[in-house]
């Protein structure tokens, strides 16, 4: 049996170690800004004394799987080891190497603490609560207003315009006071043009908001305008749709449609086409359409026409007016027009104009140019209630022999011996005015009136205290030279009471 062969100790030998080789010093990464997340509040720090360095929250797994196998690798390149020759040396040097190695303290990721800051992007939707506290303070309504008139009220729904557009746009914290006046000023505007007292009954406001008050409320308090601020309060752009209907008809004038039609007319483009190009039909009105003025001065225009239609055949009108003592007189439409218009008119108890006489105006003036006293029915009216007051007056008849002087045979005239200046008083006694005759009762006005004569003449009247025609028997020459007529004036004068005396 063969001896056993001694086997070699490792330290007799020459040493023949394989040296590790250690990694070289991976390079420290620069940390990357990120995003902070807003569930945590620690941030990991690079510690370049540790090589094995906790793997970041957003890394992916084929990165982990990268890290973990060169942990593997330099753990395996520590442990081997190569034995030939003396191995006593060797093995303390290993020996050494542990323990230097074990020596060293394991490094361990360090976890520092920061305090966060204001994130420099700020999340959408999110306001500080200084910025909330200004918005609020700036902060203003946008009220959108449609306006009906009575008119439009008066219509159909169906076929009824929309309303007036306005729009105010006032803060959220406006007193009631202040908004009541400044909502009134605005609808005054648009259906009371021109009015100065507008009454607080003359309209009606109401007032919706879209997904907060559907149904239409009244706002005609404070208790209301609470109402209005508080569900507009939860709104980021608050909107509120007022409507305002017209109550009272403050226009004095019975056929002027009201300010809101002119003003819905320019709302609405002022022409025949609509906003889609279309034309708007036409329609022919009926008698709900005509105002009552109109509807009144039309059936007077229709029975104008039927009464002064012209029979005449080589006339060229169709409608003349023949007076009885007069040629005929065409009538156009601007005379049919003005002669219902009179005819709806009345001063006291009769009227301007009737069926069979014309109005005392410019265009008829041609009618009655014949006769002066027939220009105005006044005038008429008041020159037979005159007559009608005249007393009667009892007639003397004298009887006197063809020859007066054959009665009174002896008896001689002679005349007495006057001076020169009085032949003028003499001649002034006589009363020229009565020696025309005696006409109608009228007062002095209506007299200068009636005959065209001057302010001059019926103001020396007046000055003289002369109230009436009967004062013309009573007044001669002399009374006219100290009433200072002039020469013009006494022509005039006594061409009236010779066509007044002939007028009875």
């Amino acid at each position: 049996m063969p001896p056993p062969t001694k086997r070699k100790n490792a330290s007799s030998g020459p040493k023949n170690t394989k040296k590790v080789k250690k990694p070289p010093p991976r390079p420290v990464p620069e940390p990357e800004e990120e995003e902070e997340s807003s569930s945590s509040d620690l941030e990991l720090i690079w510690d370049p004394a540790n090589p094995r360095q906790p793997h970041s929250r957003g890394h992916s797994e084929e990165e982990e799987d990268e890290d973990k196998g060169e942990e593997e690798e330099e753990e395996e390149e520590e442990e081997e080891e190569v034995e030939p020759g003396d191995g006593g040396q060797g093995d303390e040097n290993s020996t050494h190497a542990d323990e230097e190695h074990k020596s060293e303290p394991e490094a361990t990721p360090t976890v520092q603490k920061r305090k966060r800051g204001p994130s420099k992007k700020q999340a959408p939707g999110t306001t500080t609560p200084a910025a909330a506290e200004a918005t609020e303070e700036t902060k203003s309504i946008t009220y959108n207003m449609l306006i009906f008139s009575l008119v439009e009220l008066a219509k159909p729904q169906r076929t009824r315009r929309e309303g007036v557009a306005r729009f105010l746009d006032l803060p959220h914290d406006l007193e009631w006071i202040d908004f009541q006046s400044r909502l009134a000023a605005r609808v005054a505007d648009v259906l009371f043009p021109g009015h100065a007292n507008v009454p607080a009954n003359s309209f009606r406001i109401l007032f919706t908001i879209t997904r907060h008050v559907p149904d239409p409320l009244p706002l005609a308090s404070a208790e209301d305008y609470k109402h209005l601020l508080k569900c507009t309060g939860k709104m980021k752009t608050p909107t509120v749709k007022i409507i305002v209907n017209q109550l009272v008809d403050l226009v004095d004038k019975e056929n002027i449609p009201p300010a809101p039609a002119a003003a819905e007319h320019e709302n609405r483009g002022g022409g025949n086409n609509t906003a889609k190009g279309k034309k708007k039909k036409s329609h022919i009105p009926t008698e709900k359409d005509i105002l009552p003025g109109n509807a009144a001065k039309n059936d007077k225009i229709k029975r104008l026409r039927e009464r002064w239609v012209c029979n005449v055949n080589n006339c060229k009108s169709e409608h003349c007016f023949v007076p009885a003592d007069g040629p005929h007189f065409p009538l156009s439409h601007d005379h049919f027009d003005k002669w219902a218009a009179a005819m709806l008119h009345s001063e006291g108890d009769s009227p301007s104009a009737t069926l069979e006489n014309p109005p005392n105006i410019r265009e008829f003036d041609p009618v009655s140019a014949h006769a002066i006293a027939s220009k105005s029915p006044v005038l008429q009216a008041r020159i037979k209630a005159m007559a009608k007051e005249k007393d009667r007056v009892p007639i003397v008849q004298l009887v006197l022999p063809d020859n007066p002087r054959a009665l009174y045979p002896n008896t001689v005239h002679v005349p007495d011996v006057q001076p020169s200046g009085s032949i003028s008083s003499v001649s002034g006694d006589r009363h020229p005015l009565a020696s025309y005759g005696e006409g109608p009762k009228l007062d002095i006005s209506t007299f200068c009136a009636a005959f065209c004569l001057s302010e001059d003449i019926l103001q020396r009247f007046q000055e003289h205290k002369i109230s009436g025609t009967h004062a013309f028997a009573h007044i001669n020459e002399r009374d006219l030279e100290n009433m200072k007529f002039a020469i013009g004036e006494l022509i005039d004068l006594k061409e009236a009471v010779k066509i007044w005396a002939i007028s009875k």
